[in-house]
């Protein structure tokens, strides 16, 4: 019989990002590589493996390439002051879930971690990922908040009209049609960290970029001038993010683009400033609990994105089932790794009542 190495917690992270530790071509020591662009996230997840460490989890890293046709991890990457692989199979009891993209190239993956015989938990909510996993799908559950969004066929001039002219009747029975500029925005329907958006101004460009990539479903938007949002003296196209845990909200922050640039991600070189909860703005408040109340549950762990156009009036960007636990300045740091400790102590009360489930009863 096979020996399974088994974890309490395993963090499952994208293969197009991480590394796999069963890859035995790669001969770095740590699962970001130094030539991906995301060497930095290699802190961020030492952080996060040696807290699990201190308060008696044992956890594990490894990559959605290394997850067997079983289900089980034909190899792990472990944290101990320094990067060590285990290449032994593994499991685990809760599957802390760092990919998304579950409707495309990552469905055959996530097909295997759930046609096990193990029962993994998985730490985010499924029927929330279900929801704001898929823009479009996020644009029809909460119409009410949200900018107005159509799929939308880039590959030919006959789909670009076809969406834009849905588009636009969209637009002007909106209560607030005023908001929307003459640009667009086009966004992959299942992308994340703002990889694949773009803002288009004519339908020359729009095709253009449908064409580099087939593969790639699309929406589009209307662009918003977003300077509504004014903190102190910060001023400009501010979106803002709460990150909520089970119905409550427990950060805050917002992002600025750099000069030159629309789009807020901070992984774009946007500035990051964090907000005390009493500083967020009542109207944000609002449409934040609304949108947890129409979710399918209400106790998930997931972040909120908002804008505020020129005129005053708040729109839901999307909801992330899965934020970035990174850091880009000393003061993130301090947050992340706050956010980073609530999620390991939730992990381990459902790992303690895991065990408490599966005692056996006199």
């Amino acid at each position: 019989m096979e020996e399974v190495e088994e974890f309490d917690a395993v963090i499952v992270y994208d293969g197009f990002i991480a590394e796999g530790a069963s890859d035995t071509e790669y001969t770095e020591q740590s699962p970001f590589s130094k030539n991906g662009g995301h060497y930095s996230y290699n802190e961020c997840y030492e952080y996060f493996l040696g807290y699990c460490k201190t308060i008696g989890l044992r956890a594990a890293f490894v990559s959605t390439y290394d997850i067997t046709d079983s289900g089980k991890f034909s190899a792990v990457w472990v944290y101990n002051k320094k990067w060590q692989l285990i290449n032994k199979t593994a499991s685990t009891k809760i599957i802390f879930d760092k990919f998304s993209n579950l409707e495309t190239y990552n469905a055959k993956f996530n097909t295997k971690l759930r046609s096990n015989n193990n029962e993994y938990i998985f730490f985010h909510n499924q029927r929330i990922r279900e929801v704001f996993d898929n823009k479009l799908k996020t644009y029809k559950t909460f119409t009410e908040f949200a900018i107005p969004t159509v799929k939308i066929s880039v590959e030919s001039g006959v789909g670009i009209i076809a969406a834009k002219e849905k588009l636009h009747n969209k637009m002007i029975v909106h209560e607030y049609p005023g908001d929307f500029t003459d640009s667009y925005v086009l966004k992959d329907q299942y992308g994340a960290g703002g990889a694949n958006v773009f803002k288009v101004t004519n339908d020359t460009k729009l095709q253009s970029i449908g064409n580099r990539d087939i593969s790639i479903l699309y929406i589009l938007q209307p662009l918003i001038t977003a300077s509504g949002f004014k903190f102190s003296k910060l001023r400009g196209n501010i979106d803002l993010r709460v990150i909520v845990c089970s119905g409550k909200i427990t950060q805050c922050y917002i992002r600025i683009p750099k000069p030159g640039e629309f789009k807020a991600n901070a992984s774009s070189g946007s500035t990051v400033v964090y907000v005390p909860l009493t500083n967020i703005p009542k109207g944000v408040l609002r449409m934040a609990k609304n949108i947890n109340d129409q979710l399918p549950v209400n106790d998930g762990f997931y972040a909120l994105d908002f804008i505020k156009s020129s005129t005053g009036h708040i729109y839901f960007i999307k909801g992330n089932i899965t934020p970035g636990l990174i850091w880009f300045n000393d003061e993130d740091e301090v947050y992340a790794k706050e956010l980073m400790r609530l999620i390991i102590d939730n992990l381990a009360l459902r790992i303690s009542n895991i065990a408490k489930s599966s005692k056996i009863v006199p």
